[in-house]
């Protein structure tokens, strides 16, 4: 299924048997540019006030997996191309109610890069168990200026696991996203 900006997808309902979700996340990045870009998916697990639950609920290129082990981030591709998120739904802490996924470019304001020149950005969600393609996402409308996206967020309900894509772009690094979800 095409996913639209701020759709609600009810990955548990439209979905039979779904226990794990992989979340690919894809972008090609210019060529013949030094230094290469560096983009980062990273997540963060938040509370019902969408705020951190503890450091070791954030997952980056640093820290890849969950302490309980129900969100892992594969290693970080410094060559471009992919880069996956691994949700074990059964796994998750009650606590988690929210995963926000975001993409940075590392270095963005150093290097002076920016989103202008990533094309096809997407995000595709899988069966993990069956690698059936659920739902996926175009990021194609985000301001050129831009060095970091809120790709969308996963939100843990008594109604089911629910994907709702954003698409916001802004202007600034990791750290600020991890100060505001402090």
């Amino acid at each position: 299924m095409k996913l639209e900006k701020d759709m609600k997808f009810n990955l548990t309902k439209e979905t039979d048997k779904l226990n794990i979700v992989k979340a690919v996340l894809g972008w090609n990045t210019p060529e013949n540019v030094y230094p290469a870009y560096d983009l980062d998916v990273s997540c963060f697990l938040l509370d019902d006030n969408s705020k951190l639950l503890d450091e070791l609920g954030f997952i980056f290129y640093n820290n890849e997996k969950s302490v309980d082990g129900s969100v892992q981030k594969s290693p970080d591709e410094l060559s471009g191309g992919t880069e996956e998120l691994i949700i074990n739904i059964g796994k998750l802490s009650p606590t988690i109610k929210e995963i926000s996924i975001i993409v940075t470019i590392h270095k963005a304001k150093e290097r002076n890069q920016n989103f202008g020149k990533v094309k096809d950005s997407y995000i595709d969600l899988y069966n993990h168990e069956t690698n059936e393609k659920i739902a996926s996402f175009q990021l194609d409308r985000i301001a050129p200026e831009n060095t970091a996206i809120q790709v969308g967020s996963f939100f843990n309900t008594p109604d089911g696991f629910i994907f709702q894509p954003v698409g916001a772009g802004s202007i600034g690094t990791l750290g600020d996203f991890l100060e505001a979800y402090k």
